[in-house]
């Protein structure tokens, strides 16, 4: 009983949609793409989200669903004060990668590198970003085909070659039209916030040979 509100709150925000399958191994768009290996790492990926979210936002994680309105109004508060605190812990998130395989890592994100400065000086740290020419790239393009909100999404992506602030802005913002119900966004949705989690809290230094 305790979940029947937030269950009804979540249907008024997020409207009623043709039901979808409720694990990415049914479902056509992730296995026309995907080996079954790669779902089930994907599906980690997922439920590693998934059960941060719900444990940071305090929630009993029988539905994961109910975890992100509460979720997404932290972000939205957070980026309010000037601030991108997910509460996920990189620790684990480090644990996760070392759950998958190393070609299912390399499927969705690439390291790359970026310069740092402070008042005194210049770092160059080691940066995550997503895999241009892997399948998850693939993904986000055959799911734009169906869904105008990951299309301007995707396509802002394109324009820029990385995550964008307007992405970061846009999907905290409008999170209400964002269909959870359906698990490719919330695929989406967990990649695209451990993606900046493990960009954000990286502090490896590196030396580029020139």
């Amino acid at each position: 009983m305790k979940f029947l509100i937030p269950l009804i709150l979540f249907g008024f925000f997020f409207g009623c949609s043709k039901q979808r399958p409720t694990s990415l191994a049914a479902d056509t768009t992730i296995i026309s793409i995907f080996s079954d290996t790669e779902i089930d790492d994907l599906s980690r990926i997922l439920d590693f989200f998934e059960s941060q979210i719900c444990e940071i936002e305090g929630v009993d994680n029988v539905t994961s669903i109910v975890c992100y309105p509460s979720f997404f109004n932290r972000m939205k508060a957070s980026m309010e004060l000037g601030e991108f605190k997910t509460g996920i812990s990189f620790d684990e998130q480090k644990e996760l990668y070392s759950r998958i395989k190393p070609s299912s890592f390399n499927m969705i994100w690439r390291f790359s590198w970026k310069i740092q400065s402070t008042h005194n000086s210049k770092d160059t740290l080691k940066s995550i970003i997503w895999n241009y020419d892997g399948k998850y790239i693939d993904f986000l393009k055959e799911f734009s085909k169906d869904n105008d909100v990951v299309k301007n999404y995707f396509e802002t992506y394109e324009l820029v070659g990385d995550i964008s602030p307007s992405m970061i802005a846009k999907l905290i913002a409008y999170h209400d039209i964002y269909n959870i119900n359906d698990i490719r966004m919330r695929l989406l949705i967990a990649i695209h916030y451990l993606t900046l989690n493990d960009d954000i809290k990286r502090k490896e230094k590196i030396e580029i040979s020139i």
